[in-house]
């Protein structure tokens, strides 16, 4: 801009004296110290004009860059400064030019940087995830385990104070698991729980919580549900089980059953978590004793002695 700016001082400073030339020859008499006055005059008020007109010739230049400066502090990376040229004024220009594509380099360094610590928070988060969930769940089975079970109990406690929402606990364990694992392999075992750890994930609701809590021992919080509700949930998974069929690596298919043993919280009780496992621990028990294959609510057991 600077050597625009002394061009056309030069070029305007040339016309002025041309044009007071020809004045002059035209003249009658010569009044050459007249002449000089107004060149001289002419002279200084284009050196002093020259710099705004330089401004205002370069204004939309200096708007779309402080409009581009402005997009970049905003957040748009994908924004970019035009790049062109003028046969008329190519050296100035071409060095707008450069200036356009060195801010154009900075914003697309801006980008990639941008796009770089984008990718490294995702790779971060699912890293965190993953940790969380090796801290929650169940590594054979992806169910969340024991210590998340009882978290998710106390915290189904505080609801039914707070809010009044009754829920269960329900306790669940392979019938005679040991002769499945005596019988047909340890291979087979694994297969028989995660076939049925898959079949509980895909029975309960949203809002319920399905834990493995031991070796053939599952768990299940079933939320914001009355006794009702929570039995016949139960009653159809026991169902579902004894109709599941477990294939095998040779071929074989085993059929299995579960015991159930169910226990309901309720508002007007002053139960705890472990409370509410040794009531369901106890009903599961009795269905034990009693033939497994079956599923038993504390209460009616309770309400029977």
């Amino acid at each position: 801009m600077l050597r625009i700016a002394t061009r056309l001082r030069l070029s305007a400073s040339t016309a002025v004296f041309v044009s007071h030339l020809a004045l002059f020859g035209l003249l009658q008499e010569h009044h050459l110290d007249a002449l000089v006055i107004s060149f001289a005059v002419n002279l200084v008020v284009v050196y002093v004009s020259a710099p705004y007109f330089t401004a205002w010739l370069f204004t939309k230049d200096v708007e779309r860059i402080r409009n581009f400066v402005e997009a970049l502090k905003t957040g748009d990376l994908k924004v970019r400064l035009p790049v062109r040229s003028d046969p008329m004024i190519e050296d100035d220009i071409n060095e707008l030019n450069q200036l356009n594509q060195s801010l154009n380099w900075m914003a697309r360094q801006i980008e990639i940087r941008e796009q770089a610590v984008q990718t490294q928070l995702a790779e971060v988060g699912q890293r965190e995830k993953e940790l969380k969930d090796l801290v929650v769940r169940d590594p054979m089975t992806r169910l969340f385990n024991r210590q998340y079970f009882h978290d998710a109990v106390t915290h189904a406690l505080y609801q039914l104070q707070r809010h009044k929402r009754p829920f269960a606990v329900a306790l669940i364990d392979i019938d005679l698991f040991k002769a499945i694992n005596d019988t047909h392999g340890h291979l087979a075992g694994d297969a028989v729980i995660l076939d049925l750890a898959g079949l509980l994930g895909r029975h309960v609701r949203d809002e319920d919580v399905v834990a493995r809590i031991g070796g053939e021992e599952f768990a299940i919080l079933v939320a914001n549900a009355e006794t009702d509700t929570a039995r016949s949930i139960l009653a159809r998974i026991r169902h579902a089980v004894e109709n599941m069929e477990v294939g095998l690596d040779d071929g074989r298919i085993l059929r299995i059953t579960v015991s159930i043993g169910l226990a309901t919280a309720q508002f007007d009780d002053r139960q705890t978590g472990d409370d509410l496992f040794h009531r369901a621990d106890v009903a599961l028990y009795h269905v034990k004793r009693n033939g497994r294959n079956g599923l038993m609510l504390w209460q009616n057991l309770s309400a029977s002695t």
